[in-house]
């Protein structure tokens, strides 16, 4: 294992550049390791469940500490045992290794992309294993696997327009039913306006440009499940923050 971990280890950041450099054939998927953590023969191992995301075997990857700001150490996956994976990292390179692996630290994940898909804002949620459900219902509006297979322009749009209608709903009800709740939005794009008046005219546009947020601060949303309602009128209250460098 240590020479083969050794000998990746040369070649991984030549490979990560040229993902970082958007290439078209592959993109990173984000996952939350378990508390299988081991350490044996000069390696660390830990391990991604992941039901809905194959990866593939002898996938490249980069660990992350939960906040996706500190460098754990880069990894490769090993093993697979149903919807089990194990990464391992080569704790005696400097070039390779870091610090030690953490429980819920974030492994970003080199995968190769279909043929044809169509990979957008809702292909960046997929592949942080972000599912987006409907308020009344709790049911998805998209399912991950399909996202990342066989997804197209089309049904980018339907989902989209999905949420805008959730989030029109939900300002509405809240409006005429809990109209305590509302409050001046007091920093961001939308500051002087009011919550729910921004949720009930809400376009398509505005949930692009939260999604545009979530592309650049993931950590908290990853593998996790989120009413759109809900995270969206969370987002405008906190000023709507953005990207770094986005006007």
């Amino acid at each position: 294992m240590k020479k083969l971990l050794f000998l990746w280890g040369l070649c991984f950041l030549v490979v990560w550049k040229g993902i970082a450099q958007n290439n078209e054939d592959k993109y990173l998927a984000g996952f939350k390791i378990t508390d299988y953590i081991v350490k044996e023969e000069g390696a660390y191992i830990v391990q991604v469940y992941s039901p809905q995301v194959k990866i593939p075997e002898k996938a490249i990857a980069i660990l992350y500490d939960g906040s996706l700001e500190q460098e754990r150490g880069y990894y490769k996956c090993l093993l697979i045992k149903g919807d089990y994976y194990y990464f391992a990292c080569n704790t005696g390179d400097e070039k390779v290794y870091k610090s030690p692996p953490q429980a819920k630290d974030i492994i970003l994940v080199v995968m190769p992309k279909p043929k044809n898909m169509y990979f957008e804002q809702i292909g960046t949620l997929a592949a942080y294993g972000v599912e987006i459900i409907d308020t009344e219902k709790e049911e998805p509006i998209f399912q991950v696997n399909e996202v990342l297979s066989t997804w197209t322009k089309e049904k980018e749009e339907q989902a989209l327009q999905k949420m805008v209608e959730d989030i029109r709903l939900v300002g509405k009800y809240m409006k005429e039913n809990n109209p305590e709740i509302d409050r001046t939005i007091e920093k961001g794009h939308y500051k002087g306006k009011k919550m729910l008046d921004v949720m009930m005219k809400a376009e398509k546009d505005d949930v692009k440009r939260f999604f545009s947020y979530i592309k650049a601060r993931p950590a908290k949303y990853i593998g996790q499940k989120w009413k759109i309602s809900e995270i969206f009128a969370t987002w405008i209250v906190e000023g709507a923050p953005e990207p770094i460098g986005k006007k």
